[in-house]
């Protein structure tokens, strides 16, 4: 599915993509104000953000959610601007990855979290893999005002070359098993 220019709100779920599906996300989507996630990609699904602003606010778990084994991948491709992605004032979690793995290769896009309980949370077998590409500078993460900034929880970890700002949060830094 292909999902440009969108806007969902006031909704238990967001935008779910489940079970083995590929989305790919173009202009601006806003999920904002739903019950529970406003980005949930789960079940080995592939959620690619190519040149997309992605403003994921006021939900009731989290801004963006990957599970059961889903990638999503911050797309670099030759030709396509860079992607954005602002998960601001989630009731529990900015980023929310368990089983998952986000991928920015090549990607000079942002990832902001800010204002949440947790601004990026990764558990169980969950990865986040922000690498710069030959010659390009990387994604700039901007980890703010969470009352954890980074969570790393059991079985997961982490791998962000250049453009990590973790500040202003309770706890900056939280790795637990």
């Amino acid at each position: 599915v292909e999902i440009t220019d969108c806007t969902v709100q006031r909704s238990g779920g967001g935008i779910e993509i489940f079970h083995n599906s590929n989305a790919t996300f173009r202009g601006t989507i806003r999920s904002m104000n739903n019950t529970i996630d406003g980005i949930f990609i789960f079940g080995t699904s592939v959620g690619e953000f190519l040149g997309a602003t992605i403003e994921a606010n006021n939900n009731g778990r989290a801004g963006l959610t990957g599970g059961g084994g889903s990638l999503i991948i911050l797309a670099g491709r030759r030709g396509a601007a860079s992607s954005m992605v602002t998960t601001n004032a989630n009731l529990q979690h900015g980023i929310f990855l368990f089983g998952a793995t986000i991928q920015t290769f090549g990607s000079t896009g942002t990832i902001t979290a800010t204002n949440n309980a947790n601004g990026l949370f990764i558990i169980g077998h969950a990865e986040v893999v922000s690498t710069p590409a030959l010659g390009n500078a990387g994604a700039t993460w901007r980890i703010e005002n969470n009352t954890t900034g980074v969570n790393l929880d059991l079985l997961s970890g982490a791998f962000i070359i250049g453009g990590l700002t973790v500040r202003n949060n309770t706890t900056g830094l939280l790795a637990n098993g």
